[in-house]
């Protein structure tokens, strides 16, 4: 593994609780760390064999674009993007730091720190469903392009009739069949 540093990345933009800070901005800096395996390209000299450092930067200011009102909320949409967008990024070291802040003194910046390892994806038991017998197979229509059909399984439950009504109905026939017998003699 190896790890690649993005340093001191400039943005002006418009993050901040206080009104003021939406309205004439500020600005920011940003270091970002990544961890990636990086041993291919530097075999092969070939870019796409690694994470390219301007893709990263693009990402990053696509993030910084959009107005937050809580730097956390930022430097957290920006680790999220990149391990959404890069997967052979393992883990991200972000600073993100609001310049000369609106608190009332001298200082030079306010910052977060996140420190990040990918997700692991978890797996999850998918129960099986055991089809009754009165199940009906329903074949959906997919795009044309799509060659399969999916096929689900939907169980239909016949409804529970009260044995007077039961008893009732099977009354009704007899009488109609009686009927019928005797319009024919």
């Amino acid at each position: 593994m190896s790890k690649i540093a993005i340093e001191g990345m400039e943005f002006f933009s418009y993050h901040g609780h206080f009104e003021e800070e939406s309205v004439i901005g500020t600005n920011f800096i940003l270091d970002l760390e990544f961890e990636t395996d990086t041993s291919s390209a530097e075999v092969t000299d070939n870019l796409e064999e690694t994470v390219n450092y301007l893709s990263v930067y693009l990402s990053v200011k696509k993030q910084m674009d959009k107005s937050s009102l809580l730097i956390e909320n930022v430097a957290r949409r920006i680790v999220d993007a990149l391990f959404e967008e890069y997967s052979p990024i393992e883990s991200i070291k972000l600073k993100f730091t609001k310049v000369n802040p609106p608190l009332g003194g001298k200082m030079k910046g306010v910052s977060i720190t996140l420190n990040e390892k990918r997700p692991k994806v978890k797996k999850v038991k998918v129960p099986k469903v055991k089809a009754e017998k009165h199940s009906k197979v329903v074949k959906e229509k997919q795009p044309k392009d799509k060659m399969d059909k999916k096929v689900k399984v939907r169980t239909e439950k016949k409804p529970k009739i009260k044995e007077e009504k039961k008893s009732k109905i099977v009354k009704e026939k007899k009488a109609k069949v009686k009927k019928v017998k005797v319009k024919k003699d």
